[in-house]
């Protein structure tokens, strides 16, 4: 009878590979860079760092906040700039949170925000590299977090966010939605966002 069972529990399990949330060293005193206001500084591991800053100076073309992705060598003295993204406009905030897999792959949902949070974007950290996956216009009910929302899997080289609760679609709408209508999936890095009824 137990052996039925587990094989009955083994047919249902997914293949889905869900992320957890980690909080890597934020530091109290952030990493200082050339050219750049750093405001918020993440320490994935020894060699790893995630920087959130503005340009200095600020201009058109520069203006936001802005994701870095940097290595330091062993000696600690190299820094080398791996990932700049686009700067984020009049953003007043832009959190990071991290996500990773079983297989050491992250993905990280950076939320920005002005006087509300406004919608999240969607990174993917593996051997090195960072991509941009995309954006979301999704925030908590009070337009405030939806990070506590959000459950994040992968399967393969397709990755989905599912949510649940009541969060806001479509920022500044008013269009407070069931969670559970509203998936992100992310296969061959496009992005899609379907909400059902």
């Amino acid at each position: 009878m137990q052996f039925i069972l587990l094989t009955i529990s083994l047919l249902f399990q997914s293949d889905w590979n869900q992320a957890r949330r980690i909080d890597p060293i934020r530091f109290k005193e952030n990493i200082e860079l050339k050219s750049y206001e750093i405001s918020k500084s993440f320490k994935l591991n020894k060699f790893e760092y995630i920087l959130i800053g503005k340009n200095r100076p600020q201009n058109i073309e520069n203006e936001g906040f802005r994701m870095m992705y940097i290595r330091i060598d062993s000696s600690l003295e190299n820094r080398s700039k791996i990932y700049i993204s686009k700067p984020k406009g009049e953003a007043y905030v832009y959190n990071p949170y991290f996500f990773e897999f079983l297989d050491g792959e992250k993905l990280i949902i950076i939320e920005e925000g002005y006087e509300f949070m406004s919608g999240i974007d969607i990174y993917r950290l593996t051997n090195g590299k960072i991509d941009f996956l995309g954006y979301v216009p999704v925030s908590g009910p009070n337009r405030n977090s939806v990070i506590e929302h959000v459950k994040v899997e992968k399967l393969k080289n397709e990755y989905n966010l599912s949510f649940s609760g009541q969060i806001e679609y479509e920022v500044a709408s008013d269009n407070i939605i069931d969670g559970s209508t509203l998936s992100v999936s992310i296969i061959n890095d496009q992005l899609s966002i379907k909400l059902t009824k």
